[in-house]
């Protein structure tokens, strides 16, 4: 099938709803594709509109990798844990 345009997204605020949303998810030990939906709330060509049902096989032939963390976002996550276990012994003893 050749592919069909979606319709474009013209609702900046509903994008923003839709990463705080994928930010507020948290899943533990299972495989999820968050930073892929996050990713593709960044991507240029989805927040114009300008994709298809093409749009992973144009944009990640070689298939998501996953994204690049800086040091910022490694702070941010120590910070997190910290913060959720700081206060509590880490292993009993």
């Amino acid at each position: 099938l050749p592919p069909h345009p979606l319709p474009p997204q013209t609702d900046p605020k509903a994008l923003e709803r839709m990463r705080h949303a994928l930010d507020s998810y948290h899943i533990q030990g299972l495989r999820q594709n968050l930073s892929f939906l996050h990713a593709l709330c960044d991507h240029p060509s989805f927040i114009s509109g300008d994709i298809t049902t093409k749009f992973i096989e144009e944009h990640y032939p070689e298939g998501f990798q996953g994204i690049e963390m800086n040091e910022l976002d490694w702070v941010y996550i120590a910070a997190t844990a910290y913060a959720a276990h700081g206060s509590a012994p880490l292993a009993p003893g």
